[in-house]
């Protein structure tokens, strides 16, 4: 059905069929290379700047969308990121492809940095209940470069003009502290989205 299953970890990595298969385009195992199966609307929030949905209903599991921009050795990124120069926005729009990272050290790690260049899978905020779930998978590189794409994938039936939002910090859940007064010594942000299970600050 073109419809990603959840029999998999967060930071597991799917491997999709690639070119070098003979199987046909519409092979089950070729599901985030196919075209986005709903359109995307980008609207402005009430207090969180951008924000993304869609007119249609979408079901769980559909692939939205992968996340782009200028793939960067994490060495490169990092300083970047770190700078105090370097203002929030851009802060926010540089993504780690730290998935099962381990020990590897930084120089083998990349990121992702969609400040200047990249989709609108950027204005997707953050929800600590999320409807939305971020997925590593290949098709045109191998596990172990750690360069997989990034797709945003519908973690339930989503409701037609229903923001979509991803968790900014996934290894967090569980955690519901409501603590303000320690987030610029954690480097935390006070998180916006109002769910039940606000943890009360995002880490970036």
């Amino acid at each position: 059905q073109g419809l990603f299953n959840f029999s998999y970890g967060p930071d597991d990595i799917v491997v999709e069929c690639n070119p070098y298969c003979n199987c046909a385009p519409t092979c089950n195992n070729r599901v985030a290379q196919r075209p986005r199966p709903v359109p995307i609307e980008l609207f402005k929030t009430l207090n969180r700047g951008w924000g993304i949905r869609s007119p249609r209903e979408v079901k769980k599991g559909a692939v939205l969308g992968l996340h782009t921009g200028l793939a960067a050795n994490s060495t490169f990124l990092r300083p970047r990121r770190d700078a105090k120069s370097v203002d929030e926005g851009h802060r926010e729009h540089i993504f780690d492809l730290d998935y099962n990272d381990g020990d590897a050290p930084e120089d083998e790690l990349f990121s992702v940095d969609s400040f200047e260049c990249g989709n609108w899978t950027r204005f997707v905020n953050h929800s600590c209940s999320p409807n939305v779930r971020v997925q590593p998978i290949v098709y045109d590189t191998l596990p172990e470069q750690r360069i997989a794409f990034l797709a945003f994938i519908a973690l339930v039936d989503i409701t037609a003009n229903t923001e979509f939002c991803i968790d900014y910090s996934p290894r967090a859940q569980g955690n519901t502290s409501n603590a303000t007064t320690e987030l610029d010594a954690a480097g935390g942000t006070k998180c916006l989205c109002e769910s039940v299970n606000c943890r009360g600050q995002i880490y970036l």
